[in-house]
């Protein structure tokens, strides 16, 4: 037998129903390389069906083509992690399948970015699905880019539910068709974490992010992780192919709202004083366009002409939902999807009023394949607009995503939708005598500042939590009286 090589283009060793196909196969323990057809006949049986198998890369048209996952995915993923211990390429299925327990837990991964650019663009793993910046530095950020510290950039990111075509409506708007983003048509899902990539050609980094409601071991780290992503963005895009809008998205967006105004926003202004970044961060959020796809059902407002929501008219609509006022429309005048989208927010008592501008650009497709025009052309309008958001170069980009990553990370506590904001941002730390949740945001203590709680505390023997103070009055007697402090 042939010693176990690695030829630029290894042939099949076994030749077992073949005549030297090109190998696409590596079995460690068998010690050859094989074709498909010679390795799935051989490890049919139960005795070798088992053995640790490798993919084998091929560099093809001058080396543009991507590495693929050394392991035994389930489809060929684009290589996203290598791991120093295990000494191989892996995607992030199988990096999440072969590190989550045990030793391998421990093992020392770092992001790879293999030369899989046309045009300046590709791909790459920015963010674990456990918040873990995957990226060490602002030099390897631009690195990985492939872009200039000097360029100029906007973020565009994409949400929606697992399987609604994320990574496919960026890989068809934005570049050309090309897959920057993995895709794939099994049932796993193909995008875990945050990927991003750069177009010199829009001068934008996209965004790709795990879908919602998918198989994910905590869902309430997911959510966060979105929202951390949704701040640093200029426009986002919400994907959706359901046939009706269904209330998760409203209910995602109006949440969303919520936190950029109370969490986000202000940890946005200082991380710009903490870095003393040349470009201030706007109070107001990312612009929002709602893309829904159907099939068998019109879009909203069909027939209709679309307009954005803007920020004067978001803003009228939260203080008419605070004061209770019902939002109508004039029954005679021609209904638009923006519209409907306004009273669908008011009728779940949900208000967006932190985001710049919400617009919705609906598409019926009756017969593949999507059109992706009306999509692109809002983002672009967007882009070009900046009144309410500049271009930033990638370091403020970077720093300002790796300073709320740093701010909001740790454990979420087991609470219900309606507590979803303090349990996402404030402390997780509680008064051992009373229970009361601390009033702070997350790693508050980093600052130099102490845990604090408005409300009143209770005596707690245990803790002796007592604090005497004199109440001095007019005449010469003092008495004394105690009040009770939180204690941790």
């Amino acid at each position: 037998m042939e010693p176990l090589r690695e030829p630029e283009f290894a042939k099949c060793q076994e030749k077992v129903v073949c005549s030297g196909d090109t190998a696409e196969i590596k079995c460690i323990e068998c010690g050859t390389f094989q074709c498909k057809s010679c390795e799935s006949l051989l490890h049919s049986t139960k005795a070798l069906k088992h053995h640790q198998r490798q993919r084998q890369r091929h560099s093809t048209s001058g080396g543009t083509s991507p590495a693929r996952c050394e392991l035994w995915c389930s489809s060929r993923n684009v290589v996203a992690l290598h791991c120093k211990q295990c000494k191989c390429d892996m995607c992030g299925d199988c990096d999440e399948q072969m590190h989550k327990s045990g030793e391998r837990a421990k093992h020392e991964r770092r992001a790879v970015g293999y030369n899989t650019r046309c045009c300046g663009d590709s791909g790459f793993l920015l963010l674990n699905n456990e918040e873990k910046l995957m990226i060490e530095d602002t030099e390897k950020f631009i690195e990985q880019l492939g872009c200039t510290s000097s360029s100029k950039a906007k973020v565009v990111s994409i949400f929606g539910n697992t399987g609604d075509g994320k990574s496919h409506t960026l890989n068809q708007a934005f570049f050309h068709g090309r897959e920057v983003f993995n895709t794939s048509s099994h049932q796993d899902s193909c995008t875990l974490g945050v990927w991003a990539a750069y177009s010199s050609e829009h001068s934008t980094i996209f965004i790709d992010t795990e879908g919602m409601l998918g198989a994910s071991r905590n869902d309430r780290i997911r959510t966060r992780l979105l929202l951390k992503v949704l701040a640093v963005s200029d426009v986002v895009i919400y994907r959706s192919r359901a046939e009706r809008l269904h209330n998760d998205l409203f209910e995602f967006l109006g949440d969303a709202s919520d936190a950029y105004w109370k969490y986000l926003s202000p940890e946005l202004k200082a991380a710009s004083d903490r870095f003393q970044l040349s470009v201030p961060l706007s109070a107001l959020g990312p612009a929002v366009v709602i893309f829904h796809e159907t099939q068998y059902t019109l879009t909203l407002g069909a027939g209709s002409p679309s307009r954005e929501l803007s920020a004067d008219t978001l803003s009228k609509s939260a203080e008419m939902l605070e004061t209770g006022q019902v939002l109508e429309t004039d029954a005679s005048a021609p209904v638009c999807a923006e519209d409907l989208l306004r009273a669908r927010f008011s009728s779940m008592g949900q208000s967006v009023k932190s985001f710049s501008s919400v617009q919705y650009v609906g598409t019926q497709t009756q017969t593949s394949p999507t059109d992706f025009s009306d999509l692109f052309k809002s983002v672009c309008d967007h882009l070009q607009n900046s009144t309410v958001r500049s271009s930033r170069t990638p370091d403020v980009i970077f720093k300002t995503l790796q300073s709320l990553n740093d701010k909001f990370s740790g454990d979420i506590q087991n609470v219900q939708h309606k507590g979803f904001l303090d349990a996402y941002f404030t402390c997780p730390e509680c008064c051992l005598a009373c229970r009361k949740r601390c009033e702070l945001s997350m790693n508050h203590m980093q600052d130099g500042v102490s845990h604090k709680i408005s409300t009143s505390c209770c005596y707690n023997h245990q803790y002796d939590n007592k604090q005497y103070l004199c109440k001095a009055r007019t005449y010469s007697v003092h008495t004394y009286i105690h009040t009770y402090i939180h204690t941790y």
